[in-house]
């Protein structure tokens, strides 16, 4: 049996932890008065209700929503970034010498990254 979250997103610059175990398909809805724009990311959970984005890796970066529209995130694109059993690693170069070091364990996050108070992103999250 499925199960469906849902969590509307109204606070900028703040990451919001939705997790990705399960899911199947996320539909953001723009349900603001102005044109919203988000950010998706994987990175550790500690990120979760800051601002901060170190050691997280972007799949999607200042995307755009029109008002009134809606983006599916269906569940082929979600597979190539599920990080259910995957690990991270960070490469560096320091003085021409390579390095890496395996990233912190990691969830999904999303960002309401736009300025204006007026932006509203509902999501509702799909999951087997």
């Amino acid at each position: 049996m499925s199960k469906i979250d849902v969590i509307k997103i109204n606070s900028q610059n703040k990451w919001t932890d939705i997790g990705i175990k399960n899911c199947k398909e996320i539909t953001l809805c723009n349900t603001g008065t102005v044109v919203a724009s988000f950010s998706f990311a994987v990175g550790p959970s500690s990120l979760a209700n800051g601002t901060s984005d170190t050691n997280a890796y972007y799949y999607i970066k200042t995307i755009k929503i029109p008002i009134n529209a809606t983006l599916v995130l269906d569940e082929q694109w979600l597979s190539n970034v599920s990080v259910s059993g995957m690990t991270l690693f960070n490469n560096s170069i320091t003085d021409g010498v390579s390095g890496r070091s395996e990233a912190p364990a990691t969830t999904s996050l999303l960002v309401r990254t736009g300025a204006s108070a007026d932006e509203n992103i509902d999501m509702i999250i799909l999951r087997r």
